[in-house]
C-alpha cells in the first residue's frame, strides 16, 4: 500500500459519520433560521401579536450573505394578501414609512430588519396573529433564489 493510499483510509471512513454529522446539525437549527446553498442566511424571524382587527402585520429578521452579492426582490406568506419591504424614515420631523421595490445584500454583508427602519410588511392579513404561533415566510433573492423560513410571534421585543 502506497502512503497515499494509507493516509485516504481514515478519510474515507469518517466520511459517512460527518454527513450524518452535517445533516443532525441541521435539524436542531434555532427558530426562525435558514439558509441558501448561496449563502444567505436568515435569522430569528419574528412578528408581534396583532389585535383582533388588525390587516397589517411588521416582521423583522436578520439576513446575513456569507456569498456573492444578491438581492432580495419580493416576499410571499400564505398568511396576507401582500407582503411588502418597507423603510421607515424621518423626513422633515415626521416618520414617514415607504415601500422599497428590492433591498440588495453585499458580499459578507448584513441586513437588518429591526422596528423603526426596514422591515417586512404583511398586508391583508388572513388572520391575526398570536404569541407563540409560527407562520411560514418565503424570501425570494436573484441569485438564491427561495428561502422558506418559519416566523415566530413573540410578545414583546
Amino acid at each position: 500500500m502506497t502512503c497515499a493510499a494509507y493516509t485516504a483510509q481514515p478519510m474515507l471512513l469518517r466520511l459517512p459519520f460527518l454527513l450524518v454529522l452535517l445533516f443532525m446539525t441541521s435539524l436542531f437549527a434555532p427558530p426562525g433560521f435558514a439558509a441558501s446553498a448561496s449563502g444567505i442566511q436568515v435569522e430569528v424571524a419574528w412578528a408581534r401579536p396583532t389585535p383582533p382587527a388588525a390587516t397589517v402585520a411588521a416582521v423583522y429578521m436578520t439576513l446575513r450573505n456569507r456569498g456573492s452579492a444578491d438581492r432580495l426582490l419580493r416576499l410571499t406568506s400564505p398568511l396576507a394578501a401582500r407582503v411588502e419591504l418597507h423603510q421607515t424614515r424621518s423626513e422633515g420631523g415626521m416618520m414617514r414609512m415607504r415601500p422599497l421595490p428590492f433591498v440588495d445584500i453585499a458580499a459578507g454583508g448584513e441586513l437588518v430588519a429591526a422596528p423603526g427602519g426596514l422591515h417586512v410588511m404583511m398586508l391583508q392579513l388572513q388572520r391575526p396573529l398570536t404569541a407563540g404561533e409560527e407562520f411560514p415566510l418565503t424570501l425570494v433573492f436573484a441569485t438564491a433564489g427561495e428561502i422558506h423560513v418559519k416566523v415566530t410571534v413573540r410578545a414583546g421585543s
